[in-house]
This record gives C-alpha cells, structure tokens and sequence, in this order.
C-alpha cells in the first residue's frame, strides 16, 4: 500500500523544490548535492610550484604540509636527495619529479596523475 519512502518537497529555508531537485537530492539555498547520485568533488589545478628536495621537505618547518605526500612518494621508491617541485591549492597537494606529478587532496594519495 504504502512504498515506505519519504521524500522531501521543501529546501532548508522552506522553498518548494522541484521533482529534478528533489530527485537528485539538490538544495538551492546551499547549491550543493547530497551524494546521493554519487561523488561530485571537484579538484582544484595546483599552478604554483617550489623547488626543494624530498628530504628538505622531512626535515623543513617550511613545507611540512607536504610531509606525508612526500612520504608516499618515498615509499613509491624515489631517494630523498630526488629533485622535486611542491605546490598546492586548498587540500589539493602536488609534487612534481620531471614530467611526473603526484597529488593527494586532503590525506588521499593518488600517486601519479600525469
């Protein structure tokens, strides 16, 4: 009789929403998704590098946001006196060794993503 579902036709401020919006689980007053229809980060392009080694990067006060991401690249088999380029943008992380770049947002690590 009954499908035991609830569905939601009014937004946080009390907006009607529409079928799409309520659907796909939208909000217009905070414009993002729930995730219900799957992931929809956005990734933000790392433009502005440094240069440095891996081990300066261990051993520095200076880029220690890239601590861990240097770790991972170490463990991937690199030395630490490797020549690197570090940069990032929000939670974004890169860290460039010639044409290979590799990237961790917040404390994921993707590994090589050129």
């Amino acid at each position: 009789m009954f499908d035991n579902k609830v569905y939601a036709t009014t937004s946080c401020t009390g907006l009607r929403l529409t079928r799409m919006e309520q659907v796909n689980g939208f909000d217009r007053h905070d414009m993002k998704a729930d995730r219900i229809g799957g992931d929809y980060t956005v990734t933000r392009e790392v433009t502005k590098f440094n240069s440095t080694t891996l081990g300066n990067i261990l051993s520095s006060d200076k880029f220690i946001k890239f601590d861990l991401l240097a770790r991972n690249v170490i463990d991937e088999g690199f030395d630490l006196g490797t020549k690197v380029e570090v940069g990032s943008n929000g939670k974004v992380q890169e860290l460039k060794i010639g044409e290979e770049r590799f990237r961790q947002v917040g404390t994921s690590y993707y590994g090589d993503v050129s």
